[in-house]
């Protein structure tokens, strides 16, 4: 289903290889409620912020905000201080690739 008007349909539009408002959501929920040792969270909300990034507007923006109540939710959850994952939001908007910045999450390797 999507909606009409400027950008009303984007966020559940599912036509394009790009990720959709209704998917990121799921990502960001997934994220909040899985536990994980420090290096793979922050890969994981690297990928995240990437991820919005890469879909364009409006998501480039809410993406990075929406990083941050997130952060602090996980910090809560699992005990990592706040500002080593608020650190990641900035440094994926400037990343390339996320396990390279990030390559002590061993997790989803392949040696």
């Amino acid at each position: 289903m999507t909606g009409s008007g400027t950008g009303g349909g984007r966020l559940l539009d599912d036509s394009s290889d790009q990720p959709t408002g209704l998917a990121l959501v799921g990502r960001i929920a997934a994220l909040a409620l899985t536990p994980g040792d420090l290096p793979c969270v922050q890969r994981d909300l690297c990928q995240l912020v990437r991820e919005g990034h890469r879909a364009g507007r409006p998501h480039d923006t809410t993406l990075p905000l929406a990083s941050l109540p997130l952060s602090w939710l996980i910090s809560k959850r699992t005990g990592h201080r706040f500002s080593d994952l608020c650190w990641v939001i900035p440094e994926a908007m400037r990343a390339d690739d996320c396990h390279r910045l990030y390559p002590d999450c061993r997790r989803d390797q392949h040696s």
